[in-house]
Order: C-alpha cells, then structure tokens, then sequence
C-alpha cells in the first residue's frame, strides 16, 4: 500500500461510513463519519492569456476575487442545531507536481450597478501571483454556521471546500492528488431546544400600526399562521440600543414559541425626514466599506440570530464580535466575524404613514384571499433588462504609420455575426503629416450607426482615433479616455513613434441568451485606404466578444420558471424595452404598460440608485449618456405630467413579486431631510438619490391601486459580474437562485424561497465569503410579508359546488403544522425474497394500496393483523417488489396501532413518489415522501400535527392521498375523516382534506359518517377527484 498523508483540520463533518466512537470515558453520542473522494488528474484549456484547469470529482470552483480559479469540491452538511464538531482528518494520496505553461486565469471581480466605472475584467491579486507560496494554503477549508434550513429546521450547516489542486504561481507549478478519505468527529444535542411550537409569525411593528397589524394577525391566523403581534413600544430589557434590544426579543420569541418569521412594521422616520417614533422601526446600519461607501442598512441583522459556538453549539450574535460598539465591521478600524444564516424568515413593510399600513394590509389579504397560481396573468414572467457593462474586448490594431506619405486615409471596419451576417461598414477618415503635431482622439458613435433601433445588423464603430483626427509626429497618450465608459479596458488612446493603436467596438446587437449562444462573438475586419481607394494595410481580421449581461441573467431566471408560464422578455436587443418617440432614453411608458397588465413576477436586471431603474441598448452605443434606458423613477424630471409615475399603476389585484437589481433600490434610509443635511453625499457620491423621499422598490410596493406585492432588493451598491461570468456571482447568480427556489423547489411562502436563496448563496461561495459577498447578503432586503402564500391560498372544492343542498356545509379550519422530516426507518421483515403478502392467518387488510413506478418496479402498502406476546396488533407498512406477488423486501413501521392506513400516489413517470401513513390516533399523522420508490433509504417521513379546534381526532374510517408534481416541485393533497369537536354536535366522523403547498383544512361538519375515501390525480391537468361515502348516500 502506498504512502498515505494526514491532514488534521479543528471541524469537518462528511457523510457516508458513520460509527459511534466509544472509549474510556467517552459519552456514547460521539460520532465518527468518512468520506472517500476521488479526482482525475488535472485537464487544461486555454482561455484568452490565461489556462483553466479542471478536475473531475469537483463541483465548482474557487471564488475569492483576482485569486486564481482552481476546481473546488463543495460539500455541504447538515445537523441539528446544537451539534458541535471536533476535528476532521484528510488521508491523501502523495500529492504530484505538474507544469504549467502560463498562468491560470484569475477569479472575476465583481462590478458596482451604479454610474461609476469598472476596474479590470480580470483583475490579479499580485500578492498572490508574484509569489512561490502553494495557494491555497492548505488541502480544504470550512465554516459551521447556523441557521434555517430548506426543511424549515434550525439547522448546523458544515460548508467544506477540498482543493484537489494548490498553485505556486511563480514558479508556474501545482501540486494534485488524486484520492482521499475524510474523517470528521461530531456530537449532535442529546435533546431538541426548539421543540416547542406555540406562534408560527411575530410581527413587530411601530405603535401607530397596531390597529391595521392586528387586522393582518386576524388574517394570518384564519390560514393558520398563529401569530404573536408586539408593539415596538413595548420592548425593552437587554441590550445597548432599541435594535439590540428588538434581537433579543426575538431571541427569545425563537426559544420560547419556536416562531419562524419575523415581520417588521415601520421605515425610516417621517415622509419628510422627521424623527416620529411611533411611525418607527430602528434601522441598523452596517460598517462594511467597500472603497465606494463606508456603510449600509441590514435587516439581515435581525433575522440573523445565531452563530455557531463550539461548545454550546450555537450563541447570541450581536454582529460586533470585537465588542467595539460598530456592527458588522468591515474596515479599517476592525472585523466582526458574522454568522448571517438566517435563523428566522424575516420581511420588513417600510410603512412612513398609517395610510401605508392599510394599503399593505388590503393588498396582502386580498392577495392571499384570492386563488391566483393558476391564472392566466399570474403564470406570466416579465424581465426587464439589457447590457449591463462595456466589456467589449480590446481590439488593438496596429498601423505603423511611418510607412505610408502624408495623404488623406480612410479607416474601414466591418463586423460578421456567427450566422456570417455582415454589417455595414464604419468609416473614419484621418490626416497623416509627419510635420504636424498630431491630434487623436476617442468617439463613439455607434447610436447612430443603430439609430437605437433595435434588433439591428452587426455594429462595427471604430472609436480611436476619430473624425478629421491628425497623424504626426508627437506622441499621443491617454489610458482611459474621459469619454468612454470604462476605456481603460477596452478603448485606449495610443500613438507612440508612429504607431496607431486602432481601437472601436464590434458586437451583434440582437438577442443573445435567447436561443443564440453564439450571440457574444463576433469578427471585425479592419482595412485601410488611400485617397485613391488603394488599400495601404489590412485587411486584419480580430475576433470580438461582448455579453449583454443582463439577458443572461433574466434568461436563467426565466429558465427556471414552469414551462406552462408565459416568459416575457423586454430585453432592450429584442427592441421591447425601449424609449419614446420623443426621448429615446425613456422607457417607462413601456415598463408601466406591462405591469398593468399583471404578472405574477417581475425581474428587473439592470443599474439603480434610490430613484431610478435603468439599463443600456446592446453594446452600449454612444456611451452611457446615449444608452441609458429608464424604466423606473419616482419623479418625472421631464417635467410632463404624471409628476409620479408610479403613482398610475393600475394592475389592481394582479401585484407581482418583484426582484428589483442595482445599486440602492431598497434604500429604505432614504430621506428629503438628507438633501438639506448633505447635499454632496446625497446627490454626487454612491449613495446618490438617498434625498429621495422614499426607495424606489418601496414605493413600487405600497402603490394603492397596483404595482407589487412585495419588492426584494439591496440598500446598498448592488453588484454584478462581467462577460462570460455575468451568472456566477454576486446579483447574476442570486436572482435566479431566488426564482429557482420557487419554480422547482416549491417554495410558495415568500419568506422561505428568499431565505433558502440566501443559505445557498453563502454556502456557494463560502465557506470563508469575501467582502463583496458579505455585502450581497447582508444588503438584500424583503419589503414584503414573509408568510405570504405566493400566488394565493386555494382551495379543492368552491362553496358554490354544493349550493343545490342546505345540509352540506363545507368549512375551512386551522392547518396542519410540519413538526419533523426525518429519514425513513424500519426493520426489514425476515422472510427473504420470496414473502407473499397476503398469506396472513389472521384478519388481513392487505394489500391496502398498489403502484408501479412505470418500469417495472412495484410497491404496496398494507396493514395486516400479527399475533405478539401481548395478543393480536396491527402491523402496517410498504412492501417493494420487482413484479408480481413475491416481495423481495417487507418493510414495517408502528405495528402497534388499533387501525392504521397506508395509501399510495405517484406523480407521474421519472417524479416523486408520494405514501401515506397515517395513525389512528389523535391528531397526529404522517406524510413518506419516496423520492426513489424502490429504494427505502431515500425515503422520508414528514410529521404533522394539527393545532386543537374543530378537528377532535383523525378518524379511522378512510384516508387517501393524491401526488401531483406541480410547480417543479412535488405536491400533494390528503384526504381521510376527522372526529369533530364536541361543539360541533357528537363526535361524528366527517370528510376532511388538505395540501402540502398550503395551510389549510377544508372540511364538511355535515356529512356524518363518512367512509371509503378515494382520491385520484391528473398530473397533467392538476385535477383532483375526491369521492367518498356518507350516511346520506
């Protein structure tokens, strides 16, 4: 056996082999898991000056900005919250070297949204690159972090990165292995601290609120949502602010109620900036400086509970771990170490009025009140976007110009498409005389090769030199042209010793993501000619290549959604999202017009600050000044009525939830106030337009008669990526997330889809996030209800439907709460492969339910009656077999029970399956999830436990369920009889049912004596067909 190598880390926890650890001394809750890996050796490809290295066996790359990109394996684990790792092992193969011919291409860094420009596309960490030191450091890194997981269960989240590659730059090498185990030492809680469960919502919100607030608890509380309403006023106790003193609150309200979202009531002071309290909800405002503004309002400090301690397990985390007084530190006068995994789902309404509080309060009641999911406007997306950076790569022609007399000259150009489309061709016209001082300029005009129309032909626009630009004999020299929207990159002047550096831009201004992925390359032909139309050089053929970022972006977002929704994209190259005929730069008209019509969401991709929504026509023409397209500001500074644009939505009922990109949108510090205390900041820094009276995606939710239902986005600089990586960092990589975690993870509650995007975002560029990261997770904010049932609460059976009978009242109850998911667990039947079912001696019930996966595997549920020690028991359970009548295994669970069920539905070929058990008594049942139905160890088991009213017990004389894959996610409906409450009449057995996307219960207190419920889907349609018997008949 060959040499192995050890590497000892404090924490890291992997799957697979687990044992129990037992020595002298040792409790029995010490835990040992391994985890074996296996990588080939190290491929190369070229990409521009640089080399990409990858590796099979890893799952992503390294992240930090300007170091190099190496292959990554991310594992992610979860425990329950208490656990406390103790150490980790690497065993590895002896590591080898290999040589490498240039270096390997730098992570990308990302860009602010806003007006400033860029810094290089490709910027390298010197310190990292001009050194010998292996990067990284060691073979794999990790955090512990605590928070909410997808399950909705407080959750220790283990985020490991293996680096089966370390570079030493300098000396061009790395260093690989090829294999190892890991080895991890854990011990998870002996008892659950959250077990308790009394409130669902706490909402907090400033005094003057209460009234319509506890209008909206009344509401949450009739679907379910037990709900705890608190005054601002009224929280007091520990803590050195009002804001700390609100986290320890909710602290407790987690430990004591076990509560899962948080809602909180009030914005910044008044509409005009005044100091009013009781229209107040404490902001906290961040110290993270990133070189363009020195801090930022977080809500994620309140919903951030936690941080993992290694000997408790977890612990209060104040966000000033250097205990200096200034939260969430990032600069230069300290760090805090922060957590921020959201340990409650948290949303904030920005209300600055009592008006403002009603209108959220109308919208979201009859937002919920309303079954919407499956209307024709809510099953529509529209994205708003265009090109988001110059990334135009640099073309760098050139022409010696020492070798041609002094003359007139026309510089040609022309740029084909990948479709061998050619374009028209750009000239500009020059002067070489070798006596005169010379004189070359930048220009770009582009817009009016387009006439910003779009889509168009190829563009080629040659922008150095320029029109009537002068050749001589002195140099001419500017790295970064005023002009030019970032032209250190790609638009240098240069003229040296008679050599002209022809720069200019080349890009097919047509739709990119849409079905066009060769749509960012392009080839430019650049030719030169003299007076008399003779070629003097060229003509030279450079390959171009410019991405319309936010195409990209929207178009992934639009991916994720269900086939069956309408995707809209106003895309500025498809020539949707566009100017008015009398200002081409003024596309809200068109931007209005669609959110009047409704959708059920809206992704604007783009550029902002606390007043404006805007993005650019493809390739940027003309520069930003003459490719700048608003869609949304507050104030018409054209002076032309509707003074307040948004103020004329009128979409009425069909609000959108909104992702609202840029830098600033959710700005919900904003103030008039500001204009007069701090004009410079105010109007000519980064935090320009915070004079606003209001953030523009907070008042794109409170609109009265329309806009959203609720609006994401950040209160600071908001980032992007550059070119090809425009998708994965930062907002190009988290929008999507967010649209993805509804559309095939079936997060419908608002709350939960973000939450779950934010725990993806940080384990996907953690395990250590660098400070842009941080920033783009701790500046994101929900202004909208976190419980808030997307799309609508619905329900099986209309009140109408039984309107021909006064006896038959159909009613609509508390909902079920989910109180663990836990993986599925049984003792295999001893009767090896050849057991027969239905050979029970006694009373046999089986087999109760049969289903096929559709490739010839089978599965039954059934209860049958046992003999035991103690007389005659029910054993239950699913028995799974290859075809036919002979069960290759047995599987049972709770063979205690007086009557127990087991019904089974399957959501269609290659989906999930769905079987039920439920128990016969008390109110508590279960759901198995069979995400592999021939394999019990993929299986899952879902709890529920309905709260005490009208449903006294589940009934024991029929239950059914019915799967449906709907939403990209696996749905299901359950029906069986309850045992009323004594108010209700005797305790009569009546027919109830419900939804796992929904919390309700509809029911009929009517029909007796209900028995033999059947259930069927149609996961093509999404139609259910319940029927059942009553004594009626």
């Amino acid at each position: 056996m060959g040499e192995r190598y050890i590497s000892v880390v404090l924490v890291v926890l992997l799957l697979f082999s687990t044992a129990a650890v037992l020595g002298a001394g040792e409790a029995p809750n010490i835990n040992v898991k391994k985890m074996n890996l296996a990588f080939s050796t190290p491929e190369i490809t070229y990409k521009d000056n640089f080399i990409q290295l990858s590796v099979e066996g890893t799952t992503t790359t390294t992240h930090t900005d300007g170091a190099p990109m190496l292959p990554v394996n991310k594992v992610v684990y979860e425990f329950p919250m208490g656990t406390t790792i103790s150490s980790v092992k690497l065993v590895h193969s002896p590591a080898a070297t290999m040589k490498l011919p240039m270096k390997i291409i730098p992570s990308p860094t990302p860009v602010p949204l806003n007006e400033e420009g860029a810094s290089s596309a490709t910027p390298m960490d010197e310190k990292i690159y001009n050194s010998a030191v292996y990067y990284p450091e060691n073979w794999f890194t990790y955090k512990v972090r605590v928070g909410l997981n997808a399950n909705n269960e407080r959750t220790a989240f283990l985020v490991v990165d293996i680096y089966p590659i370390r570079y030493s730059p300098m000396n061009d090498e790395i260093q690989y292995i090829t294999d190892g185990t890991l080895e991890v030492n854990y011990k998870e809680p002996s008892t659950n601290a959250f077990s308790k469960s009394d409130y669902d919502l706490l909402i907090i919100s400033a005094s003057s609120y209460m009234d319509e607030m506890q209008r909206l608890a009344d509401h949450k509380e009739s679907h379910g949502i037990r709900t705890k309403l608190v005054s601002v006023d009224d929280i007091s106790g520990t803590g050195r602010d009002k804001q700390e003193q609100i986290k320890y609150y909710i602290k407790n309200a987690i430990e004591n109620w076990n509560i899962k979202y948080v809602l909180l009531v009030g914005g910044y002071r008044s509409f005009f900036g005044l100091d009013k309290p009781e229209l107040q909800l404490p902001l906290r405002y961040v110290h993270l400086n990133d070189g363009a503004e020195d801090g930022f309002v977080s809500d994620l400090y309140y919903s951030d509970i936690y941080y993992y301690d290694p000997s408790s397990g977890y612990a209060f985390d104040d966000w000033d771990s250097n205990g200096n007084g200034r939260f969430g530190e990032w600069d230069w006068y300290g760090y805090d170490d922060i957590d921020l995994v959201p340990d409650v789902h948290l949303g904030r309404l920005a209300c600055r009025t009592v008006k403002e509080a009603k209108i959220m309060v109308d919208k979201i009641i009859n937002y919920e009140s309303t079954y919407s999911a499956n209307a024709d406007w809510f099953k529509k997306m529209v994205a708003f976007t265009g090109d988001d950076f110059q990334d135009q790569t640099m073309l760098d022609i050139q022409w010696d110009v020492n070798a041609v007399p002094d003359g007139e000259y026309t510089i040609h150009a022309q740029t084909t498409n990948c479709d061998n489309v050619k374009g028209p061709v750009h000239e500009v016209h020059v002067t070489v005389d070798h006596a005169a001082t010379s004189s070359v300029t930048f220009s770009e005009t582009d817009h009016l090769i387009t006439g910003r129309q779009y889509p168009a032909d190829p563009v080629a626009c040659i922008t150095v030199p320029s029109e009537g630009d002068v050749l001589g004999n002195t140099d001419v020299s500017d790295p970064s042209p005023a002009a030019a929207y970032d032209g250190d990159r790609w638009t240098p002047i240069q003229y040296e010793g008679g050599v002209l550096h022809i720069m200019g831009k080349a890009y097919d201004p047509q739709p990119q993501a849409d079905n066009h992925p060769n749509g960012p390359y392009t080839t430019i032909e650049v030719w030169i000619t003299n007076s008399v139309g003779q070629t003097v050089f060229g003509p030279v053929d450079v390959d171009s290549e410019l991405w319309f970022e936010g195409e990209w972006e929207t178009e992934k977002a639009l991916d994720y959604m269900p086939n069956d929704f309408e995707k809209v994209r106003m895309w500025t190259s498809n020539g949707m999202f566009h100017g008015s005929a009398s200002d081409p730069v003024d596309g809200i008209e068109c931007v209005l017009n669609q959110l009047n019509d409704g959708a059920g969401f809206v992704y604007f991709a783009g550029h902002a600050n606390p007043m404006t929504w805007a993005d650019h026509y493809p390739g940027i023409p003309g520069g930003r000044e003459n490719s700048d397209v608003a869609g949304l500001y507050q104030l018409n500074f054209h002076l032309t009525k509707p003074y307040l644009p948004l103020n004329t939505l009128s979409n009425g009922d069909k609000l959108p939830v909104v992702a609202l990109s840029g830098c600033h949108p959710s700005a919900i510090d904003c103030s008039l106030m500001k204009l007069l205390v701090d004009p410079f900041n105010s109007m000519y820094t980064a935090k320009s337009g915070i004079w606003a009276p209001e953030c523009l995606s907070w008042w794109l939710t409170r609109v009265e008669n329309g806009g959203s239902i609720a609006t994401l986005g950040p209160t600071g600089l908001g980032y992007g990526m550059m070119g090809e990586f425009c998708t994965e960092g930062v907002g190009g990589w988290m929008w999507p997330e967010f649209f993805r975690q509804y559309s095939e993870e079936g997060k419908d509650i608002l709350g939960e889809a973000w939450t779950q995007t934010l725990v993806n975002y940080i384990d996907e560029f953690g395990p250590t996030l660098d400070m842009t990261d941080v920033k783009t997770v701790e500046e994101m904010v929900l202004l909208g209800d976190p419980t808030l049932k997307i799309g609508g609460y619905s329900s099986t059976f209309n009140n109408g439907d039984f309107s021909s009978s006064d006896e038959i009242k159909m009613e609509v109850a508390p909902g079920p709460v989910l109180t663990s998911r836990t993986s599925f667990t049984s003792d295999a039947y001893s009767a090896g492969n050849n057991y027969q079912v239905t050979t029970s001696p006694l009373v046999d019930k089986s087999p109760v339910s049969f289903m096929s996966n559709g490739n010839g595997a089978f599965v039954v549920g059934y209860t049958r009656e046992e003999q035991s020690h103690s007389g005659i028991v029910y054993q239950d359970g699913f028995a799974v077999s290859d075809g036919g009548v002979l069960w290759k295994n047995l599987l049972m669970r709770n063979g205690n029970d007086e009557i127990v069920h087991q019904h089974l539905s399957y959501a269609g070929t290659g989906k999930y399956a769905a079987g039920t058990h439920y128990l016969g008594i008390g109110s508590n049942f279960d759901i198995i999830l069979m995400h592999d139905m021939t394999n019990e160890n993929s299986w899952e088991v879902l709890s529920y436990y309905f709260p005490s009213g009208a449903i006294f017990d589940i009934g024991r004389n029929g239950c059914a369920i019915g799967a449906d894959y709907f939403h990209g996610g696996l749905q299901y409906i359950y029906a069986f009889t309850i045992d009323t409450s004594p108010e209700y009449g005797s305790l009569s057995q009546v027919p109830m049912f419900s939804g796992s996307s929904s919390n309700w219960v509809s029911w009929f207190p009517s029909l007796e004596n209900a028995y033999n419920i059947q259930m069927a889907t149609d996961y093509t349609t999404h139609n259910v067909l319940l029927a059942f018997e009553h004594s009626t008949g």
